[in-house]
């Protein structure tokens, strides 16, 4: 059973953005845990390390559920989206590697669009293609440049699609121009797509070095001091959205119209950096440099961009060179991600602590009331109906697969 507290304390206050005064709500949660009861079951597995091809994954960064509860995994390395019926069967694939028409680069999101459309962001060409349900290609939506290079997740919402914009926009010829703030971006498809910042999420912004002549350029981005905050979002199926960029665990809802509207906060700080959490970011930072893993490079040539994602790690005495100029912010913040399930409740992962390697997870109700905590469990990387659930997994091999689980129903009260 779900334990609820009284209900949250509301402050009303007065703040200004860029436009008009509005009034800004504050939900205050307790302090205190409250543990949930009841454990996830799993429906279906798909992804091994031998099979068949559609078995085996190269690559997943994300995957969604649709409202009949299939499940769509983009193989990134392969160019490919794959669509597992709710029971785990194979249904079919959608799209191929390749740069002609429904044929992809380098995809990295996948979402449905408000009529049920199937749309794949494709990192290396920053657009969309659009295919019908059945697999079949239809179109090509292409974004505004001015947001820079996008990388995604792509998320459905209430009146299109959102993803994040780029904190860098190349110019051609010029210097690139830096962002402080991360904008989050709704796609509305019509006869032609039309791209709006939705809403600009304060954002340490990277650090850039560029090399080579006016003709052929090289951007190389060094990310902010480790531990700096990042942006995790969600959208809400009502339209909102639920954003958190700071140290503490404060996340901001965010209206239709693009306006905060309220900020949920629990009285959780973010601590102080310890040397422990120093090693391990060394340790994970070295990995990913010596085997290449989720780096991604980008070339400018006469004008066009290359783009490659991963291609082998860099030469040992880089790596070292890299490791010693690795700078930390002095907290560590608290809140890790955000996701919304097909009911709008907010799920909100934070940290666990020095050397944790599971982080609780607060529930939230679709207006803000603290429903309850989990622990020992991960945050699922998508939603469906009746209570699915998705978590990405990677074993001791480096083998990926897909687990789709079943809330259980005391946590969805």
């Amino acid at each position: 059973m779900i334990r609820r507290t009284a209900g949250p304390c509301l402050t009303l206050l007065l703040a200004t953005l860029a436009g008009p005064a509005f009034a800004q709500q504050t939900v205050r949660l307790p302090e205190r845990d409250e543990a949930l009861s009841g454990t996830l079951t799993t429906v279906f597995s798909v992804g091994k390390e031998d099979g068949e091809r559609h078995e085996v994954f190269s690559n997943v960064p994300s995957v969604t559920i649709d409202a009949e509860g299939q499940l769509y995994v983009v193989d990134r390395d392969d160019g490919r989206i794959l669509v597992f019926a709710r029971d785990g069967r194979y249904v079919r694939q959608i799209g191929r590697q390749g740069e002609g028409p429904g044929e992809l680069r380098i995809p990295n999101g996948v979402a449905l669009t408000p009529d049920g459309r199937i749309a794949v962001f494709d990192m290396a060409s920053g657009a969309i293609s659009l295919f019908g349900r059945d697999g079949t290609y239809q179109s090509l939506a292409r974004l505004d440049p001015q947001y820079g290079r996008l990388q995604g997740p792509l998320r459905a919402a209430r009146n299109g699609l959102m993803l994040p914009g780029g904190q860098i926009s190349m110019g051609r010829g010029g210097p690139p121009a830096i962002r402080d703030s991360l904008p989050i971006l709704l796609v509305t498809l019509g006869d032609n797509a039309q791209t709006r910042q939705f809403f600009a999420a304060p954002s340490p912004a990277p650090r850039m070095s560029v090399s080579g002549s006016e003709d052929r350029q090289e951007v190389r981005m060094t990310p902010p001091p480790t531990f700096s905050p990042t942006v995790s979002w969600a959208p809400l199926p009502d339209g909102r959205l639920a954003v958190a960029s700071g140290t503490d665990w404060r996340v901001h809802i965010v209206g239709p119209n693009g306006a905060v509207a309220s900020v949920i906060e629990r009285p959780i700080r973010a601590r102080a950096v310890t040397e422990r959490d120093r090693a391990t970011a060394r340790a994970a930072r070295r990995e990913a440099l010596e085997t290449g893993a989720g780096m991604m490079r980008v070339e400018n040539v006469n004008g066009r961009e290359r783009m490659s994602v991963g291609g082998g790690g860099l030469p040992p005495d880089q790596v070292e060179r890299m490791l010693a100029a690795m700078d930390f912010a002095p907290v560590v913040p608290v809140i890790r991600g955000i996701r919304a399930d097909a009911e709008g409740r907010i799920w909100v992962q934070r940290e666990g602590g020095p050397g944790a390697t599971a982080h609780p997870i607060d529930i939230l109700s679709s207006s803000g009331e603290y429903l309850g905590t989990l622990r020992g469990e991960e945050l699922p990387d998508a939603f469906g109906p009746g209570g699915l659930a998705a978590f990405i997994t990677t074993n001791d091999l480096g083998v990926q697969s897909v687990v789709v689980k079943r809330v259980p129903a005391t946590w969805r009260r």
